[in-house]
């Protein structure tokens, strides 16, 4: 996804609301997040004033870009019209139209792969929650993602082999 986040940056008039993590409206209006990007190799053409390396206990080293690299390709906010669910794959990158319910649930209600904003919903010290805090959460999120599903088209990317043909 950061391969071709990053390919489609290199293209005029694209701009982009976060690489992982945008915010989301109960609204369904998509608003900006524009936190750094993190990717497994060093991206060509981004100089090296804007990298920086994390390595991780469990999954090695990814190289970190400076948000200053793609400050000026970041959009604030805009209504919600697609929600587009990314996947590996082998092969060619195919765009097919389905249900993105499962990935909602996962992601945005559930709030699993969202490891970068867990300091922001983080209780404060002694750092846990009641079970109702939680269900108001989970409520909220829920009002959010069905928003999303009523307003949006959903697709599922298979990302294919070749991030420029994926953003093509």
């Amino acid at each position: 996804k950061t391969t071709l986040a990053l390919e489609l940056l290199k293209r005029p008039g694209f701009s982009l609301f976060s690489d992982d993590v945008p915010l989301v409206s109960q609204d369904a209006a998509v608003h900006a997040l524009p936190l750094r990007i993190s990717a497994l190799r060093r991206p060509v053409g981004v100089p090296e004033r804007m990298l920086a390396k994390l390595t991780r206990r469990r999954h090695g080293e990814k190289i970190l870009i400076h948000p200053a690299f793609f400050a000026k390709r970041v959009a604030t906010s805009a209504p919600a019209a697609w929600i587009v669910a990314a996947h590996p794959s082998k092969g060619a990158a195919a765009l097919r139209p389905g249900s993105v319910r499962r990935q909602l649930l996962r992601d945005l209600v559930a709030g699993l792969g969202t490891p970068q904003v867990l300091e922001l919903l983080s209780p404060r010290p002694p750092y846990s929650q009641t079970a109702a805090e939680l269900a108001r959460v989970a409520a909220a999120r829920w009002r959010t993602a069905d928003a999303l599903m009523r307003r949006c088209a959903c697709f599922h990317l298979y990302l294919g082999e070749d991030p420029a043909a994926a953003a093509r």
